[in-house]
């Protein structure tokens, strides 16, 4: 199970660096027609619903590889138990918290479909797929929180039985 959500993490990564080209292309090409005859209907929209994936698609992976910004100079000094124990603890509080947001992007994209939600502008652009890819992302992180917490819960516990 560990090693399908592994792969999940990194297709939904390299997903979000896709998206961040995307977006780039997007936006130098309105920037440029902008300049010369005029803007690229949707140009900004499609940067803007790109977000979700770029912002949220490569959180399992960072997980994963245990990349996120962290500040340790307390527990850099502590003993690798009790390093273990934090870990843990603080991935499941992360996971408390995280759960908290999926639950409330849940509600807010399932109303979103059945409402249509959309941008309206040159072109009318559907918010709705952009709130499940959210719910996506968010769900395979927490999955990567719910590995962190019992990697660190395991390690602190089999310490304690030698």
């Amino acid at each position: 199970m560990s090693r399908a959500i592994d792969k999940l993490s990194l297709w939904l990564a390299g997903t979000g660096a896709v998206a961040i080209m995307i977006a780039m292309i997007a936006m130098v090409g309105d920037a440029i027609a902008r300049k010369t005859i005029t803007t690229i209907p949707g140009a900004y929209e499609t940067s803007l619903s790109l977000m979700v994936l770029i912002n949220f698609f490569p959180q399992a992976y960072v997980q994963m590889r245990k990349q996120h910004i962290v500040v340790d100079f307390l527990t850099m000094r502590m003993s690798p138990r009790t390093r273990d124990i934090l870990e843990g603890t603080s991935a499941l509080l992360a996971v408390a918290v995280f759960a908290l947001l999926f639950y409330l992007s849940a509600v807010k994209a399932w109303d979103s479909m059945l409402t249509r939600e959309e941008w309206r502008g040159i072109v009318n652009y559907p918010v709705w797929p952009s709130r499940w890819f959210l719910l996506l992302g968010l769900g395979v992180f927490i999955i990567q929180l719910v590995i962190t917490a019992i990697q660190g819960l395991s390690k602190f516990f089999r310490k304690t039985e030698v």
